[in-house]
């Protein structure tokens, strides 16, 4: 690799750092909140009005079918998908930066190194990459579902409500997200 090809790289992750710097300072996180998969979800729908948004309850099964009417083009950028992230009671901050960390906003991005034994497959798929093990008790076709924005953030979303943190994401327990954090 040339330095001229070198430099021009780490001038590209300079601008993608700083944008994630002036994002997340313009949106602040919301708190931690611990929920069990066993209740319904609260989500707020938006408006473009000023006005309080409406309260919705949802069961895990209508969030994965809400998530499977809806779809994104393919990004790079997480930052693409904050309103979908924002629709759900977590960490946006912290969600944001575990899919910056885990896919740089790659729907279509696939680890097919990640061994799941409880579930005997291999792979994690898009912008969170949730793990295959997720496929079934989801209620989700095939593991490609995962690699649409609205059904992979959905999935997180029910994987970090019924673990109460983001323990499930490699780059969340080694601390690699904290780089996408402001």
């Amino acid at each position: 690799m040339s330095h001229s090809t070198l430099a021009l790289r780490v001038a590209a992750i300079g601008l993608v750092l700083a944008s994630f710097i002036a994002i997340a300072w313009a949106f602040p996180a919301k708190g931690d909140v611990e929920l069990n998969l066993s209740t319904p979800v609260a989500t707020t729908t938006r408006s473009t009005a000023s006005v309080l948004p409406e309260k919705k309850v949802q069961t895990k099964t209508e969030i994965i079918a809400t998530a499977k009417k809806a779809s994104v083009k393919a990004s790079k950028n997480c930052e693409k998908y904050r309103q979908i992230i924002e629709q759900y009671d977590w960490p946006v901050k912290i969600a944001m930066a575990v899919c910056a960390a885990e896919s740089r906003g790659g729907t279509n991005s696939v680890n097919n190194t990640d061994y799941h034994r409880s579930a005997k497959c291999y792979g994690s798929y898009g912008l969170m990459q949730v793990g295959c093990l997720w496929v079934k008790g989801m209620g989700l076709d095939s593991v490609e579902d995962l690699k649409d924005p609205h059904i992979n953030i959905a999935v997180a979303y029910l994987i970090w409500k019924d673990r109460g943190s983001f323990r499930d994401w490699s780059t969340y327990n080694d601390g690699t997200y904290k780089l996408y954090l402001v």
